[in-house]
């Protein structure tokens, strides 16, 4: 993905995306309209039962990705344009079912303008504090609307 990095200043690539779309259709979290989408790639029900050990409709040649599906999938381009790839170095050991307790999601958000974290919480209904900060990448000026 040409000029596209993460927070680290590493590049996103496209064999990246293709491991995100693989690993979330293996989380527990992802919800029913992007595994519709993710679904209706050719080769995903083979890749889902083991029998494959990637998805065959997803095909990577260089910084380009290209996606076969097999049957329509109606809602395909509001999924692309919302899916949000993860680092695949911070998760590549972490068992997908496991994602939500992965380091890296617990610490300040790595792939955004900002990182929040929650400073303190006393329980439900108590209210809580977050401390919204700066990541380091970005330097635009800092508004925070809640």
């Amino acid at each position: 993905m040409l000029g596209i990095t993460w927070h680290d200043g590493a590049p996103i690539t496209a064999e990246e995306i293709q491991w995100n779309i693989e690993y979330a259709l293996k989380t527990t979290v992802l919800n029913s309209v992007f595994r519709s989408a993710f679904e209706a790639i050719e080769g995903s029900g083979a890749y889902l039962d083991g029998s494959a050990e990637h998805i065959s409709g997803i095909v990577v040649d260089g910084n380009t990705i290209t996606l076969n599906f097999d049957r329509v999938a109606p809602d395909a381009l509001l999924v692309f344009t919302q899916f949000a790839p993860l680092p695949k170095k911070y998760l590549t050991d972490v068992d997908p079912v496991s994602l939500q307790q992965a380091e890296y999601l617990q610490r300040s958000s790595g792939y955004s303008n900002y990182g929040a974290k929650i400073s303190c919480y006393a329980g439900a209904g108590s209210g809580g504090l977050i401390d919204f900060h700066r990541s380091w990448k970005y330097s635009g000026s800092v508004r925070c609307y809640l």
